[in-house]
Formats: C-alpha cells, sequence, structure tokens
C-alpha cells in the first residue's frame, strides 16, 4: 500500500500479533474518529481474533515475517474502507468481517467491489492476484438471545471466522471461511 494511503492499522505479522489489541483499537479509533459505537465493538470483538490468526501463519509460515496486515484500508479516491487487507508473498487478501451469520448478496458484492477496485486500481496489487474473503462472524449465541439483548465487547467463544487465516494459500480454501470466487 502507498504511504499516502490512510488505513487505521498496518504492520508486519509479527508485529501485528504482538502488539497489544488496546493499542491497534486507540489507532483506529483515532485514525477514524468518528466511527459509530458498532464498528468500535466490531473492532474490539474481531482484532484479537485476528491476531490469533495471524500469529498462527507466523507460526507455521516461515516467510510470513514479510507479509504485512493492515486495517481499515481507504480505498484509493474514495471514502470505502476495506475492514482487513493482507498483503501476502502471493498475493493480496481482502478481508470483509459481517456481524452477521448469513451475509446477503450486498455483503458479497461489497467484498468483490473492493478486490475488483484493489487490482484495477492500485498500482501495487495491480499484478498480483486479489482475493475477497467474506467472514461471517456473528456471536452463535446471539441466535438464543431474546430480541433486543446483546453480549457486548466479547469474542465469541468460538468464532466462527477461527482458522481462516492459517488455512489461506494462494488459489485454496480454507475449511473454515467462505472464499468468494
Amino acid at each position: 500500500m502507498t504511504e499516502a494511503a490512510r488505513r487505521g492499522w498496518d504492520s508486519t505479522f509479527p508485529q501485528f500479533r504482538a502488539v497489544r489489541g488496546s493499542r491497534i483499537l486507540a489507532r483506529l479509533c483515532s485514525t477514524y474518529p468518528d466511527s459509530s459505537q458498532e464498528e468500535v465493538d466490531s473492532w474490539r470483538r474481531n482484532v484479537p481474533t485476528l491476531q490469533r490468526e495471524v500469529g498462527e501463519v507466523v507460526r507455521v509460515r516461515t516467510d510470513a515475517g514479510e507479509f504485512t496486515a493492515v486495517m481499515e484500508y481507504e480505498l484509493p479516491m474514495e471514502s470505502r474502507r476495506a475492514d482487513v487487507v493482507l498483503l501476502l508473498r502471493d498475493g493480496v487478501v481482502v478481508v470483509e468481517l459481517k456481524g452477521k451469520f448469513d451475509p446477503s448478496d450486498a455483503d458479497v458484492d461489497q467484498a468483490h467491489a473492493y478486490a475488483r477496485d484493489l487490482a484495477c486500481y492500485h498500482r501495487d496489487c495491480h499484478n498480483r492476484p486479489v482475493h475477497p474473503v467474506l467472514v461471517p462472524c456473528a456471536d452463535p449465541d446471539e441466535r438464543a438471545r431474546p430480541h433486543g439483548t446483546r453480549r457486548s465487547n466479547l469474542c465469541p467463544r468460538k468464532p466462527r471466522h477461527a482458522g481462516v487465516l492459517a488455512g489461506w494459500d494462494a488459489g485454496q480454501r480454507a475449511n473454515r471461511r467462505r472464499a468468494l470466487s
């Protein structure tokens, strides 16, 4: 990603894994101070899980020290932001996190559009494969809760997106994520 590009966080995979989640959250909040409480809650829930998954990639891939994790990347010449962009040796993965069980067609289109726009309009992505990944990450207990109640500021006991990054490899699908082709 270019230096002029606005994003809430970027670091190598080892740095992303090692830094306190509260520091990442603080940076995201200071970069995007007008974010809704829902968005801040999403960051609070998902950053620790993303850090665990990135840590797993670092554990199993000797070249993972060269990978970069970017959060809340603002697409060039727009205000749309991809939740997570992972710059890997073999390509780019655009991760869109959705706090729901069943993604809509609009959610799928959104993830595809981010990948398309990066591939077509970002010079560093132009000659690299860009893979969209949509991750439904709602709390499994949400379905059992009475309407209008929810648990906030907690990661789900078993996040639906666990294993996404560790199982990803260029051209292959991980068992625990929904890949978009």
